[in-house]
């Protein structure tokens, strides 16, 4: 029987339920796998503050992210991010500072307590109320990592605060792929 490529099967009229199996070949044997668990198969999360958090001028800072909009494998919790499936993740960082003047500002992913990269950066004064974003691909061994997010804030203030709500400070994530 000769392979058929996945492009030129007929497409299907509804939606999987999640209950279908598909043939896998696995170590040379065809295996079924359901759909259901290939879905549950990708973690991802969303987290936010949802309150105001007070920082130092010219000080990293871990940002508390105390409000998952979503936890699909249970691999968020106090801030930390502690994947259970080893890949590579991509990891989004939002951070918002409000009505003080920022010289320079910097968002870092860290991994395992340390600095792993700088996602964003800034070295201009950029006013009162500013946005910073940046993401970056992180592998994972799905034992030990963690992953927070830091900010670097300079300011004509020496204390303020990343500001809260649904749309300032935040770190998503999504698996990608196995490493």
């Amino acid at each position: 029987m000769a392979d058929t490529k996945i492009s030129a099967l007929p497409a299907s009229t509804t939606p999987l339920a999640g209950t279908e199996v598909l043939p896998i070949v696995q170590s040379g044997a065809t295996v079924k796998v359901a759909v259901n668990s290939l879905q549950s198969f990708a973690p991802a999360f969303s987290a936010r503050n949802s309150t105001n958090q007070s920082i130092t001028s010219a000080t990293f800072t871990k940002v508390t992210l105390d409000t998952e909009d979503f936890d699909t494998n249970s691999n968020f919790a106090s801030s930390t991010f502690t994947p259970t499936v080893a890949g590579y993740y991509q990891i989004n960082c939002i951070l918002r500072i409000n009505g003080v003047a920022v010289t320079s500002s910097t968002i870092a992913i860290y991994k395992n307590g340390s600095a792993f990269t700088r996602v964003a950066e800034t070295n201009s004064s950029i006013g009162n109320d500013f946005t910073l974003a940046g993401s970056s691909i992180v592998s994972c061994n799905g034992t030990t990592d963690t992953i927070e997010m830091y900010g670097l804030i300079t300011a004509t203030t020496p204390n303020f605060n990343f500001a809260n709500g649904t749309a300032c400070c935040r770190m998503s994530g999504v698996y990608l792929r196995g490493l």
